[in-house]
């Protein structure tokens, strides 16, 4: 059990406690031990917490005791005087006018207190000696540096992707990639030099894939809108010779309706809807009964040419976006620390 009397002021104590076991009362306990009994001023009293909350706490609750124990040598303890108090006040009888004096003084120069969180003692460290840490003389700690981060992934956004091809601006819209998810990903490991990221290759170029793609889709839109009547009747009246789980009749029609749809535009979209890959002949083949004949069209082949190829361009795609991220990686820890330098600014990761 912890004894705050028996525990000696000049050496290191380690307490270990969990919540609600009166941490923040010991420590002001130990506060007023200090500044009577160690004879230190308030501003020689270093307390550190970890939250904004804390420090207050912890401040409202010492100050709170100052003033009691001040009270309690002028007038005598209350009835609900609690041990703490009670063994202070005795200490400090034999010597009572001084013990009344520092209080006073502590009282009034309460503002003066060193009681921060980790990083508000740090920043006032710095402050104090920027000469010597080559910091700025005059910064501001910044909690929270999203706002920075945003402006320098969104800079970062409109450099990669101004001039990008409408197939890959689209797969990027139908992906969901945003700036905001960019930073998202990358965030977590911002501000780590210590972590070894690979840098990944990427490909060349995607205008061999996107050229394989539009043509790939000019063949199917063709056909379908050629002979588009006589592929849906084709493939309705040989259900019975496909897997039913995969070629139920509403799928069926409902791949339908997803190819009037996905072959209205004439240029493509990166993307593929679900479904689409009902119609490509590996499909097919795979789904067709035992014995039973395989639906052949050329229509059915040419989906599988467009299907290879947006998987083929799919896969350039999020090779190039992964390798991006790491290259967006470096550029916010190298943009981050110039605009950080450039206008004063400290944050919890310096």
């Amino acid at each position: 059990v912890f004894d705050l009397f028996a525990t000696p002021l000049r050496e290191t104590q380690l307490i270990e406690a969990s919540a609600g076991t009166g941490k923040t009362y010991t420590i002001a306990g130990l506060f007023l031990r200090l500044l009577l009994e160690g004879l230190h001023r308030v501003d020689q009293i270093l307390v550190v917490t970890f939250t904004n909350a804390a420090t207050e706490e912890l401040k409202d609750r010492i100050r709170k005791r100052l003033v009691q124990l001040r009270d309690a040598l002028l007038d005598g303890p209350d009835e609900q005087a609690d041990p703490i108090l009670l063994g202070l006040l005795e200490r400090l009888q034999a010597d009572r006018e001084s013990a009344l004096k520092r209080l006073e003084n502590a009282i009034r120069g309460f503002d003066e207190a060193a009681i921060f969180t980790i990083h508000g003692f740090c920043q006032r460290v710095l402050a104090e000696r920027a000469f010597a840490s080559a910091m700025p003389f005059e910064s501001e700690l910044r909690a929270d540096v999203r706002e920075l981060l945003q402006e320098i992934v969104e800079d970062f956004w409109r450099r990669r992707f101004y001039q990008a091809s409408p197939l890959l601006i689209d797969y990027l819209l139908e992906q969901k990639y945003t700036p905001e998810r960019l930073l998202h990903e990358i965030r977590p490991y911002l501000g780590k030099p210590y972590l070894n990221i690979l840098e990944l290759a990427r490909p060349a170029e995607f205008t061999q894939a996107e050229q394989a793609l539009t043509e790939a889709y000019g063949v199917v839109r063709t056909l379908w809108l050629e002979q588009g009547i006589e592929i849906r009747n084709l493939l309705q009246d040989q259900l019975d010779q496909l897997n039913q789980q995969s070629y139920r009749q509403d799928k069926v029609l409902m791949g339908f309706r997803g190819l009037d749809l996905y072959l209205a535009d004439e240029a493509p979209r990166p993307v593929l809807f679900d479904g689409f890959e009902r119609f490509t002949t590996h499909r097919l083949v795979k789904s067709t009964k035992k014995n039973c004949n395989t639906p052949q069209h050329a229509f059915f082949e040419a989906c599988e040419c467009l299907w290879l190829a947006a998987e083929q361009l799919r896969a350039q795609y999020e090779t190039e976006l992964k390798a991006l991220r790491v290259e967006l990686l470096h550029y916010a820890d190298r943009a981050l620390a110039q605009r950080k330098q450039r206008e004063q600014i400290q944050s919890y990761d310096d």
